[in-house]
């Protein structure tokens, strides 16, 4: 199926669903046309269809996750992956996503163990380490939540999002040159980061005043 042609790739998912109404993927693949069609209002159906008609298919649980996710509909995804967990093993961008939703629906401690889950079931990962790190943060546990970035970056010396949770803590602790080396090494990645860019101007204005 040529997804570059998207108005064909629909007329022939129409045809496959027509002919085999029980085939999930279908309706899968469908919902992926409508996103590029910007027929939004189509999608959700045909992603939840293809979901209930195959609930173990792992690739079509992600496509309605991040439906979801993107959409913020964060107690539909919680509820969505409660149900999934007990039907198979999550694989760790849905256990990432878990716990964001928990944490966005006001539950940060089942969103802390979801995350540390995350991080014992998959220990190479930098990411479990990350949004530990960053609900810590929220949590206004700061020394703990330092703790995490600076493992997540032992894990991945490239996650520029660890990195820039560091600059800022190091900013608020008036550590400039630890700051302005954490955001130097976004810059030296992504030129026109805009939050970097903000805060490397922030640190010269203070060491101006000096």
């Amino acid at each position: 199926m040529r997804f570059n042609e998207p108005d064909n790739a629909l007329e022939m998912v129409d045809k496959a669903i027509e002919i085999f109404p029980e085939y999930g993927s279908a309706y899968r693949v469908r919902g992926q046309v409508y996103l590029m069609l910007k027929q939004v209002d189509k999608v959700e159906n045909d992603f939840y269809t293809a979901y209930e008609l195959n609930p173990e298919n792992l690739r079509t649980l992600q496509q309605l996750s991040e439906y979801l996710y993107v959409s913020k509909r964060f107690n539909e995804l919680v509820n969505l992956l409660e149900d999934a967990q007990k039907i198979q093993p999550l694989s760790m961008d849905l256990m990432i996503n878990y716990g964001i939703a928990l944490a966005q629906t006001g539950q940060q401690d089942e969103a802390i163990e979801k995350f540390d889950q995350a991080r014992k079931k998959f220990p190479d990962s930098a990411w479990p380490l990350y949004n530990l790190g960053y609900i810590n943060v929220h949590k206004g546990k700061t020394a703990e939540a330092k703790q995490y970035f600076l493992q997540a970056i032992e894990k991945d010396p490239q996650n520029l999002q660890a990195h820039g949770m560091l600059g800022v803590m190091f900013f608020q602790e008036n550590d400039l040159a630890s700051a302005k080396k954490e955001f130097q090494l976004i810059l030296d990645k992504i030129p026109d980061h805009p939050a970097a860019k903000q805060y490397m101007q922030k640190i010269q204005e203070v060491e101006n005043t000096k």
